[in-house]
């Protein structure tokens, strides 16, 4: 992404829907949106303090970019990572699932359920595809490129190379920082934050494992 399309993601991220309108993203750049759905707003099970407040940038932003792709959380039910089916385990805890790290959570983004869907102020008319992790019923998904086993790809980097023929950076609006947020591109350990963009120089994983590094 050039830089002033990177630098104006942030500012609209920090400043509001209005800053989008300074966004100039180049003819190849992709918008990822992440994780927009109502578990992760105020009143669902995994809630992200004002995460509804990131609706109305990326709705702002969706047409200023040729090329739109989100993702949804989409777990099946009694998912490994749901402190639900670990009894004496309650959220937050970390256990060893299957040799990594986890932390559990509340149930949330239950295949078919309200909570999986999208926010309902998103507009979605522009994505072009739907990426849907965190399926597998034993590994969780932070990444939206592949799970957090490392051996199964969503399909996302394919999918980049083919519509976008993407080589580099990313521009991202989502919910969950960490890790459904900033897993695509920076596959960092578990956390939760605000809507957030990422810009700058990224590392992005591709579905080969691969990493491709770009500046924005």
């Amino acid at each position: 992404m050039p830089a002033t399309a990177a630098a104006g993601v942030r500012a609209a991220h920090a400043q509001g829907a209005p800053q989008a309108a300074k966004i100039k993203p180049g003819g190849r750049d992709v918008l990822l949106v992440v994780d927009v759905q109502n578990d992760f707003c105020p009143g669902g099970s995994l809630a992200v303090d004002h995460g509804d407040n990131v609706v109305p940038i990326i709705n702002e932003l969706l047409p200023r970019f040729p090329l739109v792709v989100a993702t949804q959380d989409w777990h099946p039910p009694g998912h490994a990572s749901f402190a639900s089916s670990h009894p004496g385990h309650g959220a937050l805890d970390v256990i060893e699932l299957n040799g990594i790290r986890q932390v559990l959570w509340p149930d949330h983004c239950v295949q078919g359920t309200s909570g999986a869907d999208f926010h309902p102020g998103l507009e979605r008319r522009p994505f072009r595809a739907i990426i849907r992790k965190g399926t597998d019923l034993g590994v969780d998904s932070y990444s939206a490129f592949r799970d957090n086993h490392r051996a199964h790809p969503t399909g996302l980097g394919s999918l980049l190379r083919e519509l976008a023929q993407v080589a580099g950076p990313l521009g991202e609006e989502g919910l969950a920082l960490e890790p459904q947020m900033s897993g695509p591109v920076r596959e960092r350990g578990p956390a939760l934050a605000g809507g957030l963009v990422v810009g700058g120089r990224v590392d992005e994983e591709d579905d080969s494992g691969a990493t491709r590094r770009g500046r924005s």
